[in-house]
C-alpha cells in the first residue's frame, strides 16, 4: 500500500513535468514568432525608410542637375559662345540641332564634358563624370548617394528652328528650341529609386544666338587697357579687352571676363609684374598679391580679338531712312531725302533735316522709317520730358556765326515729330514711326538731360560728345511699377566722350550705353580738378582705350577727378539694344523671358534603371 502511494506521486510528478515542458515549448514558439515578426517588421520598416530616403536623394539629385543645367546655359554657354564660328552656328540651326552648341560651349572651360549621341540626337552630361555623389549628415556619416544624367534634344513640341543668315536684311539671329530630360537615381541602404524631370511640353528651352551688339558688354576695350582696376572696381556684366587687364588688389567681376593677351598685369604692391595667371599670389608677408574676384569663372586669356566692323555701318544714312551699308550721305542725298528743307541751288545749311515723303516720316525712295539728321556742330543738345513726351532742345552754330535754336518734340503715342524754330516759332510736323536715331554731323559741345520712360534712342555724333550735366532715365529699370522701356545709346564715330570737369557736377550720373570705337571716355581738365566724387555710369562702355577719369596725387594721395562706378544694365543681356547699334564679329546667347528652363519642371518617378 505504501509502495502504491509512492507510484501515484511519481506519476503525478511526471505528468506535471510533461505539462511544464509543453508550456515552455508553446511559450518558446510564441516568443520565437514574436521575435521573427518584430525582426520582419523592423526589416520592412528599414526597407521602407531606405526607399523613402532613396526617393528624397533622387529628387535632390534631379534638382541639383537642373541647377547645373541652368548655370551651364545661362553662364558657361553665354561666356563661350562668342568663340563659335559662323559655320558652326549656322549648321546647328539649319539642321535644328541646337543641342550640338550646348555640347560644344555649355561647360566651365577646357575640354567639354558633354558627349554627343548622334544616334538619338542628344547631348548627354553625367554629373560628377557618372560617379555617385555621396551625401553625408552633419556628423559626417554617409546617408546615401545619387547619380544624375542630363539629356538635351531637339524639342518634340513641333517648333522649328528660325535661322536668319547674315545675308538677310534683318539682324543675323538663330533661334533653336530644345527639351531637357534629367534622370537621377538615389541610393540608401539597399534601396534604389529614380526621378525624372522634364521641361513642360508646351514650353521648350529657347537657345537664341545672334551677332552680338556692342551694347552687350559692361566694359569692352578695343585697344589699350592700361587703367588699373582696383579694389573699388565692380563690373557686373561681361568684360573683355583686346589687350591685357591691369589688376591692382581685388576688383570684382560679376560676369564673364576675357582678354586677347595671355598675360595679366598685376600691381604687386607697387612693383608691377606680368603673369600668365588669373591671380597674383604675391610674396607674403611683404606683399599679399592681387586677387580679383571672378564670380562667373576665371578670366579667359588668349581669346580672339573683338573687331569693330570696317567700314562700320553708316548711321548717317540710317538717320535718313537709307540702308546703313554704304558711304556716308553727301549733300545730294540730303537734298533727295528732305527736298523741301533745302534751298534750291544752295548747299544744305546747318540745321535739322528729317527725311520725309510728303510729310510722312520715311525716305521718299526706300520707304524706310527715318530719324533726325542734324547738320553742323551742336553747341547744346539737351534732353527733356514734357507731358510724357521726349523733347530735344538744340542750339546749333549758324552758318554766319549766329545761333540756331530749335525744339524737337517726339510723340511716339501719336507717331508725330514736331520741329519748332526758336527764331520765329514756325513748326514743321511729320507723321509716322520714328526710327530712334539722332545723327549729328559734327560734335556735341554740351550734352545732358532726361530720357523719357518710353523712349528708345541712339544719339550719334561724328566728332565728339562733351557731357556737361547729368544724363538720366526718367524711370530707371528696377525702380518699381511698370517696367521701363527707356534706353539711350551714345555713340561717337571718330572721337571721344569727354566729361567737362569744370561744368559737370560732382557725383555725375550717366545712364547710357557708351560707344567710342576710335576714342575714350575721359575727363577734360583733370590736372586742375579736385575730388569730384564718383562717375555713376549705368549701362555699358565700349571704347578704343580706357580714358583717364581720375588720378591719385602721388604726394598727398588726394583724389583728382572721378572714381568709376560702372553698373551694367542687365536688360542688355536679352534682346534690348539701342537702335542701330553696330554689331561685333562675335556671337552672343540671349536670355529670353519665360524660358522653359526656368519654369516648374514636370516631376515623375520612373522605374529604376
Amino acid at each position: 500500500m505504501f509502495r502504491a502511494g509512492r507510484r501515484a506521486a511519481a506519476g503525478e510528478r511526471g505528468a506535471a513535468l510533461v505539462a511544464a515542458l509543453g508550456v515552455i515549448l508553446v511559450v518558446s514558439i510564441l516568443i520565437a514568432a514574436l521575435v521573427f515578426a518584430t525582426m520582419g517588421e523592423r526589416a520592412i520598416s528599414q526597407q521602407q525608410a531606405g526607399g523613402v530616403q532613396a526617393l528624397f536623394l533622387a529628387e535632390a539629385g534631379a534638382y541639383r542637375a537642373l541647377a547645373e543645367l541652368r548655370h551651364r546655359i545661362a553662364v558657361d554657354l553665354a561666356a563661350r559662345i562668342d568663340q563659335a564660328e559662323a559655320g558652326e552656328v549656322i549648321a546647328a540651326c539649319e539642321a535644328d540641332q541646337g543641342w550640338r552648341l550646348v555640347a560644344a560651349f555649355a561647360h566651365p572651360g577646357g575640354t567639354t564634358d558633354w558627349t554627343e549621341d548622334p544616334a538619338t540626337g542628344e547631348a548627354v552630361l553625367s554629373l560628377n563624370g557618372g560617379r555617385p555623389l555621396t551625401i553625408r549628415s552633419g556628423a559626417g556619416a554617409e546617408t546615401g548617394r545619387f547619380t544624375a544624367t542630363i539629356r538635351m534634344r531637339t524639342t518634340a513640341a513641333g517648333i522649328r528652328a528660325d535661322c536668319r543668315r547674315p545675308e538677310t536684311a534683318r539682324p543675323e539671329r538663330y533661334r533653336m528650341y530644345l527639351d531637357y530630360e534629367i534622370v537621377a537615381t538615389g541610393m540608401a541602404r539597399s534601396a534604389r529609386r529614380s526621378v525624372k524631370l522634364t521641361n513642360p511640353p508646351e514650353a521648350p528651352v529657347e537657345l537664341a544666338v545672334e551677332r552680338a551688339s556692342f551694347s552687350r558688354w559692361a566694359l569692352l576695350l578695343l585697344q589699350r587697357s592700361e587703367q588699373w582696376l582696383t579694389e573699388t572696381t565692380v563690373i557686373d556684366g561681361p568684360a573683355h579687352t583686346n589687350d591685357r587687364w591691369h589688376i591692382a588688389g581685388s576688383p570684382t567681376f560679376h560676369g564673364p571676363v576675357s582678354s586677347t593677351g595671355m598675360q595679366v598685369v598685376f600691381d604687386n604692391c607697387g612693383g608691377p609684374v606680368e603673369l600668365e595667371a588669373a591671380v597674383n599670389a604675391g610674396a607674403p608677408p611683404a606683399c599679399a598679391g592681387d586677387h580679383p574676384r571672378y564670380l562667373a569663372g576665371e578670366v579667359q586669356r588668349g581669346v580672339r580679338p573683338m573687331e569693330f566692323p570696317v567700314p562700320p555701318p553708316s548711321l548717317a544714312r540710317a538717320a535718313l531712312g537709307l540702308d546703313p551699308d554704304g558711304a556716308p550721305p553727301g549733300d545730294d542725298e540730303l537734298l533727295r531725302a528732305a527736298t523741301e528743307q533745302v534751298k534750291a541751288g544752295a548747299p544744305p545749311a546747318p540745321g535739322v533735316y528729317i527725311a520725309n515723303d510728303g510729310g510722312v516720316l520715311r525716305h521718299p525712295r526706300t520707304g524706310e522709317p527715318s530719324g533726325i539728321y542734324i547738320k553742323g556742330n551742336a553747341d547744346i543738345l539737351a534732353l527733356a520730358v514734357e507731358d510724357g513726351r521726349q523733347v530735344l532742345l538744340l542750339r546749333l552754330a549758324g552758318a554766319s556765326g549766329g545761333a540756331v535754336v530749335q525744339k524737337i518734340i517726339l510723340d511716339p503715342q501719336r507717331e508725330v515729330i514736331q520741329v519748332v524754330s526758336g527764331a520765329d516759332g514756325t513748326t514743321r510736323t511729320y507723321r509716322g514711326r520714328f526710327n530712334g536715331l539722332i545723327y549729328v554731323d559734327g560734335a556735341i559741345e554740351s550734352f545732358s538731360g532726361t530720357i523719357s520712360r518710353s523712349t528708345l534712342l541712339t544719339v550719334v555724333a561724328r566728332k565728339a560728345v562733351t557731357v556737361t550735366d547729368h544724363v538720366v532715365y526718367e524711370h530707371p529699370p528696377g525702380a518699381g511699377g511698370e517696367e521701363a522701356s527707356n534706353l539711350l545709346g551714345l555713340y561717337v564715330e571718330e572721337g571721344s566722350v569727354e566729361i567737362d570737369g569744370e561744368r559737370a557736377p560732382a557725383d555725375l550720373y550717366l545712364d547710357a550705353v557708351v560707344l567710342a570705337p576710335k576714342g575714350q571716355v575721359r575727363v577734360e581738365g583733370l590736372s586742375g580738378l579736385g575730388d569730384r566724387g564718383t562717375l555713376h555710369l549705368f549701362g555699358g562702355l565700349t571704347a578704343e582705350e580706357f580714358g583717364l577719369l581720375g588720378t591719385i596725387d602721388s604726394d598727398t594721395r588726394a583724389q583728382r577727378g572721378y572714381r568709376l562706378d560702372l553698373r551694367y544694365d542687365q536688360r542688355l543681356l536679352g534682346e534690348v539694344m539701342p537702335p542701330f547699334f553696330p554689331r561685333a564679329n562675335r556671337y552672343a546667347a540671349l536670355r529670353p523671358r519665360g524660358d522653359g528652363l526656368y519654369l516648374k519642371p514636370v516631376w515623375q518617378e520612373v522605374t529604376q534603371p
